[in-house]
């Protein structure tokens, strides 16, 4: 029996709770000085199951594909879970040649601006198999909402939970550009 753990997070969007469960099981389960995951503190040898839910968690953070329960048409989600602390003026983040469960891959690559009152992703994927909606999240590293979007130089309009949606096109390349709000004070 697995715990309740990241899966559950992401689809509940429960960004709070992912990242407690993510950096406690890293934190935890880790044994320093081999460098090799274990299932216990007590330095048992950790098995296939428990790393690539841990290497699931990484890769979800980036590129998650949701819902698909019941028959329904699933969603991707991309850069849902990237914690702020990575999000700092000037910080680069990418994931290459990522592959999908619709087939075929995905590219992102995000650049904060050297003020963070911005954020620029190159985005490519091809995809076999269309999503239902694809989505982004554009997350602050300050906790600024975010206040205006752009793909592709077009305006588009800004989601619940600073996300904006993406053309459902099964193969693209996109520029997006997130503005976040003017901080208070």
């Amino acid at each position: 029996m697995w715990p309740i753990g990241c899966h559950l997070f992401l689809a509940r969007d429960d960004l709070p709770r992912y990242f407690e469960w993510l950096f406690h099981n890293l934190a935890a389960v880790l044994h320093h000085e081999w460098r090799v995951g274990v299932e216990s503190l007590d330095g048992v040898p950790s098995c296939a199951p428990g790393d690539g839910d841990r290497w699931q968690a990484l890769r979800r953070m980036f590129v998650n594909e949701r819902g698909g329960l019941g028959g329904s048409q699933q969603e991707l989600f991309l850069l849902q879970a990237i914690p702020r602390s990575w999000l700092k003026p000037g910080d680069r983040l990418a994931a290459k040649r990522m592959r999908s469960y619709f087939g075929g891959q995905l590219n992102l690559d995000m650049q904060v601006a050297r003020d963070g009152h911005s954020v620029e992703v190159s985005a490519d994927w091809h995809l076999a198999i269309p999503p239902q909606q694809i989505r982004m999240r554009l997350r602050s590293g300050d906790g600024r909402p975010l206040h205006a979007a752009e793909i592709n130089g077009a305006a588009t309009p800004v989601l619940a939970g600073d996300t904006i949606r993406l053309p459902d096109a099964p193969a693209g390349k996109y520029r997006i550009v997130g503005r976040f709000a003017p901080s208070a004070g």
